[in-house]
């Protein structure tokens, strides 16, 4: 195999080129790759290409006249005293129809730190695809929040119907119900259906934070506007929610004298910080939700008239779960698969059996006690389908639920006259009235449903007692109880207890 002159110049060109004979034998080698070699071009030609480079395949080229293209190939680099990894192009060599031999060209040199460079551009481009899939993800929450709304109850899609009719206004909303309904996830969804669905959602608890601190939080403060304030001064909620939304929780708490305040907010969308002489600019939309029932708390003068009638342009009332039973099975599967994920179970199923427990259930703590039943049952559950085995403690709750729920006999019913006046009667000729209703003499076995009818009866004097004591203030009430205002409220109804 002959090569021209003007060939042999033009192969001095490539890094690294080498042509082998039909034998194996190197016929050509470049001065580049005998130089990374390390061994004279001179004594490289006429020597099997084996001998020179051992872990060559241009051999395996040669017995199977197919080209090897791309391959990796590390070499001991004697210009550079240290080892590369070059990528090889190997290429038959055809004479008609035969094979004649072989050639080999780097296409890559060192492959090594271009392949390092290339990961890192590679975890850049992952970083940013990252980046682009959560802000994805994040507007397909936003067209898919009334999704992540449970339920396909009659009561539950009409809820939803209004929110579609109302989240583009900036009118207020109030979200009414009892506790563990959900209200903040509607309150969410109207958010992210909004055009302000892009500016901050801001949300604060007014029973959570000490009176005298809330209007700090609500407003913010000037530097030194009282003892202990930050010399910077604060912004508040409303400066913070500024073209956004702001979630009031638990509105019913909120102090009177903030209450006016919050109605100049409303009607002005102007206000001062605490010690603070300039008027703020805000355009915020105000999302409240309470517990309580706010035209009961408008007669005992602890909420402003004005203030419901602005907040309550549009209300929601969010049913308790025991009013809309036929979303708990759905709501079940969707809580069995978030905390399959959180807590790494693997529960697929769940029996009818239990279901139908579920069913018999009033939920008092509603879609917040079914999600806290559900996760510990899928964290208990040994197998793939929770059972009635694992049920046990929810046995109980149904058994003390129908107790506590059993009918009162009309010879010691109480209807809306007769609570009237045992909740204006004397403390003592009520406490009269109950010892004589616990000592009373009974005959015969006791029953499940008469303790149960004497705890009912016992519950609802201590409820009158309370109240009594706290002139009729519900929430120092339900402190001096030990229970929260929603339960209060319910047993209220359910004991027909009013002023």
């Amino acid at each position: 195999m002959k090569l021209s002159r003007l060939l042999l110049d033009a192969l001095e060109t490539f890094p690294n080129f080498i042509i082998i004979d039909k034998n194996a034998t190197i016929v050509y080698l470049n001065e580049s790759y005998a130089s990374l070699l390390g061994i004279p071009r001179e004594q490289a030609i006429g020597q099997p290409v084996t001998d020179v480079i051992p872990k060559t395949r241009m051999v395996e080229v040669l017995k199977s006249g197919k080209p090897d293209i791309g391959h990796l190939m590390t070499l001991y680099d004697h210009s550079q005293k240290k080892n590369v990894t070059v990528a090889c192009n190997r290429m038959p060599i055809f004479q008609n129809g035969q094979v004649i031999g072989a050639a080999a060209v780097t296409i890559m040199q060192d492959v090594l730190p271009t392949v390092t460079q290339l990961n890192r551009e590679l975890s850049a481009v992952r970083k940013e695809n990252e980046f682009y899939r959560h802000e994805l993800n994040m507007l397909q929450n936003h067209f898919d929040s009334l999704n992540r709304i449970i339920g396909h109850s009659p009561a539950l899609l009409e809820i939803k119907q209004t929110i579609s009719d109302y989240a583009a206004s900036d009118l207020p909303i109030l979200i009414t119900g009892e506790t563990g309904v959900g209200k903040e996830l509607f309150a969410k969804a109207i958010h992210e259906m909004s055009p302000r669905k892009f500016h901050p959602y801001i949300k604060i608890n007014c029973a959570a934070i000490p009176t005298e601190l809330l209007e700090s939080e609500l407003f913010g403060y000037e530097p030194g506007a009282f003892s202990g304030a930050s010399k910077n001064g604060k912004p508040g909620k409303f400066e913070l929610a500024n073209h956004g939304t702001i979630l009031l929780d638990e509105i019913g708490e909120m102090p009177q004298t903030l209450q006016s305040k919050l109605l100049r907010v409303l009607q002005e969308q102007e206000f001062e910080r605490i010690g603070g002489i300039n008027t703020i600019k805000v355009n915020v939309r105000i999302i409240c939700c309470t517990n309580q029932d706010l035209q009961q708390l408008i007669q005992t003068k602890h909420f402003r008239s004005d203030l419901y009638y602005r907040i309550n342009t549009v209300e929601l009332k969010i049913p308790p779960l025991r009013n809309r039973k036929k979303d708990i099975a759905e709501l079940t599967d969707y809580f069995i698969q978030k905390y399959n994920a959180e807590h790494d179970t693997h529960v697929i199923s769940i029996d009818t059996d239990v279901l139908q427990l579920f069913q018999t259930y009033d939920w008092p703590g509603n879609v917040r006690e079914l999600e806290h039943i559900v996760e510990r049952l899928c964290t208990i559950n040994n197998n793939r389908t929770i059972t009635m085995k694992s049920c046990g403690f929810l046995k109980e709750l149904v058994q003390q639920s129908v107790h506590a729920n059993a009918d009162v006999p009309s010879s010691i019913a109480s209807d809306q006259s007769s609570s009237h006046a045992l909740w204006n009667a004397n403390p003592a000729d009520s406490a009269a009235q109950h010892d004589s209703t616990a000592s009373a003499p009974t005959t015969g076995e006791v029953s499940w449903k008469d303790l149960s009818r004497k705890i009912q009866n016992t519950e609802k004097e201590a409820i009158i007692q309370a109240l009594l004591q706290t002139n009729g203030n519900k929430a120092k009430a339900a402190r001096l109880l030990n229970i929260d205002r929603s339960s209060l409220y319910y047993k209220l109804k359910k004991y027909n207890i009013t002023e």
